[in-house]
């Protein structure tokens, strides 16, 4: 399993979702159970489509597209940045998942950390668009013209519970994580959104639209809402930074899960002199 290359990472905390802080063994353990369950059909890696991070203030209108990192910080006007990545589903839309993760590496650390709380923990938080909103261009994407992007804030993206679905959030430790640290969202809405995304599971959303746009799904990141700046520069290996480093392990991706279709399950339980009735689960609220 190539996706699990870095999990020898400690500083991955999901939150309600899905955490790395010491539990790898357990984590490693429950992925590689779920592709033996489900063997006959393979995880899928899928790198993204485009990535980019914006700047406001005075870089409002710059690009990073071409970027080797994707920076996030909450640092006060004019020094916050948020992050935006697109990934192709197309060749997915006729695919019921049975599980996903979104997978970050941190390429660096910046700057000291702010006395939020006393661990040093800082929560990043992720969304995806919803609507029929097309994605984004890597080559002329900024803070200005941003999908979604709340131009006024630091850390938020606008219409979140209508058109902007959150998928979850990842707590870090800032003093600790460092180049490669690897980190993962793995939930309910992350695989809800993409089982959207791919058309299959109608207007899940109420939004008018059945799918994401081409099939092509938009994910936001920003830092979890603060009330003071000077919080840590995060900066994350880019596909162009994967590249540049020479390990494609370090490239943010999703990994998704597929569902054992109908035939190959009843073929199972047929070989061994069993029958049983297969019931594709309900999307999870």
């Amino acid at each position: 399993m190539n996706a699990m290359k870095n999990y020898l990472t400690p500083y991955s905390n999901a939150g309600s979702a899905f955490s790395l802080n010491g539990k790898v063994a357990l984590a490693a353990f429950s992925l590689t159970a779920f592709c033996f369950t489900h063997s006959s059909h393979a995880e899928t890696v899928v790198g993204t489509f485009a990535d980019a991070y914006v700047k406001d203030g005075a870089s409002a209108g710059s690009n990073t597209g071409s970027s080797n990192v994707l920076e996030l910080a909450a640092r006060g006007v004019g020094n916050n940045r948020k992050i935006y990545q697109s990934y192709d589903l197309g060749s997915l839309t006729e695919t019921a998942f049975d599980g996903s993760f979104l997978s970050l590496s941190v390429q660096s650390v910046a700057g000291t950390v702010s006395a939020l709380n006393e661990d040093d923990n800082i929560s990043i938080s992720i969304y995806g668009i919803v609507d029929s909103t097309p994605g984004f261009t890597e080559e002329s994407i900024t803070w200005s013209n941003a999908p979604k992007n709340d131009t006024s804030s630091w850390t938020s993206f606008v219409e979140i519970g209508t058109n902007v679905t959150a998928l979850g959030t990842i707590t870090i430790d800032a003093t600790a994580a460092g180049d490669g640290t690897l980190l993962v969202l793995q939930t309910e809405e992350l695989e809800n959104y993409l089982s959207w995304a791919t058309g299959n599971l109608g207007d899940y959303y109420g939004t008018g639209a059945t799918a994401a746009a081409g099939n092509i799904a938009t994910i936001m990141i920003g830092m979890t809402a603060i009330d003071t700046p000077n919080d840590p520069l995060f900066r994350f290996y880019s596909s162009e930074g994967a590249l540049a480093a020479d390990n494609a392990a370090y490239a943010p991706s999703l990994t998704v899960i597929p569902e054992t279709s109908t035939a190959n399950y009843v073929f199972g339980l047929l070989g061994t002199g069993s029958l049983a009735l297969w019931i594709r689960r309900r999307p999870r609220k």
